[in-house]
């Protein structure tokens, strides 16, 4: 996904990333964690109040930032919530389903109280976050009164705040505010300083996309700064591809090394001790792509135009593994589009190549193990 930075003269039609609002802003639009009746015009208007900023601002100070609540306390509100107490944000209260969730997480914070009702969080706090399934932010949302000067947010990547449009008939500011970071279920028998620790820098560098207006968005944006992270506005038509680029990026990754994994099990090798031996391959990868760029780290017989080896390794996966052999070619293809060494005949040789296999009998990934699931609050993975 392209991005750009946001300048008076510059946007992108697909994202734009801003530089957090500054101080002066968010105490303007939001004193002492409240709305400003001065200029509600301007909470509706959000290129009245936020002015890009080309660096940096300081963060913000207590009384810009709401008390903060939680309604749902799976793995993304768990590590959230704690990452966010830690910031200097003040996190009241949370609820869950299952109650022994929220108390588990609400242990975790310093005077944050596990509520029985989420009626109560969204009494008590200013700024709720409904971080449960996908499935469920819009039940959950109709299903509580919302007071006209809240803000209610969902993490949800691939929908925009129209899941909360019961809550915004009450008055209160909606939005999204996605982590593109991806989450497991934090050990909560462990020393709660531990688990500080964990989080502290799960933010670093992470970018946020942030749909919200008037004051909700200022403070999602000094929120996603004092977590180390950036922002970035997805258009709404654009949510899924967005999203589906995460996942993409996330649990097919998984996916893709298990399948590697699998592999060797044709070999006498137990699939654990297979993921082991290839998690240093696929870490250097990924630290070759961040430093070199995606072009420099990709390696390999096509970058290298090596015909005979793809041969070889198709005549294998076709006689040993059929169930992959459809996955190979498929990135096959892909590499060989993105690949700026091979000349036009060794390109013409592996299309020719992998069109003699695309007819061969490919079989479902039945033999796969399935993978397990990144629960978020009882339900749904996250990316």
């Amino acid at each position: 996904m392209r991005t750009e930075t946001a300048t008076p003269e510059s946007t992108s039609p697909v994202a734009r990333i801003s530089a957090p609002a500054s101080l002066d802003d968010i105490q303007s639009a939001v004193p002492d964690g409240k709305p400003s009746k001065q200029d509600a015009s301007s909470m509706t208007a959000p290129g009245r109040i936020v002015r890009e900023k080309a660096s940096s601002p300081p963060k913000a100070s207590s009384a810009a930032r709401p008390n903060v609540g939680f309604i749902g306390a799976g793995a993304v509100a768990s590590t959230f919530a704690v990452a966010l107490s830690s910031s200097g944000w003040k996190v009241d209260a949370v609820a869950s389903r299952s109650h022994a969730s929220a108390r588990r997480l609400a242990r975790l914070i310093p005077g944050c109280d596990a509520e029985a009702d989420p009626q109560t969080v969204v009494d008590r706090c200013r700024l709720i976050f409904l971080t449960v399934p996908d499935d469920a932010i819009s039940q959950v949302a109709s299903s509580l009164h919302w007071p006209a000067d809240r803000g209610v947010v969902h993490c949800c990547g691939a929908a925009t705040s129209a899941l909360l449009s019961s809550a915004a008939t009450h008055g209160a500011l909606c939005g999204s505010f996605h982590p593109l970071q991806t989450f497991a279920a934090l050990p909560m028998d462990e020393d709660p300083t531990n688990l500080v620790d964990l989080t502290r820098n799960r933010f670093s560098g992470v970018t946020f996309a942030v749909e919200a207006t008037g004051w909700l968005r200022l403070v999602l944006q000094s929120m996603a700064s004092d977590l180390g992270g950036l922002t970035i506005e997805v258009p709404s038509e654009h949510r899924p591809l967005y999203h589906a680029s995460a996942v993409m990026s996330c649990g097919a990754l998984v996916a893709l090394l298990r399948s590697a994994a699998a592999l060797w099990q044709e070999m006498g090798i137990d699939e654990q001790t297979a993921f082991q031996a290839l998690l240093p391959l696929a870490r250097t990868t990924l630290e070759n792509a961040a430093t070199l760029g995606p072009e420099a780290a990709t390696t390999g017989p096509v970058t290298r135009g090596d015909v005979d080896t793809v041969r070889t390794h198709l005549q294998a996966l076709k006689s040993l593994s059929p169930e992959v052999l459809s996955l190979y070619t498929e990135l096959t293809r892909v590499l060989i589009a993105y690949s700026s060494t091979l000349d036009g005949q060794n390109r013409n040789e592996l299309d020719r190549l992998l069109t003699q296999y695309d007819e061969a009998d490919s079989q479902p990934m039945k033999n796969l193990s399935p993978s397990a699931t990144n629960h978020n609050d009882g339900g749904q993975s996250h990316a």
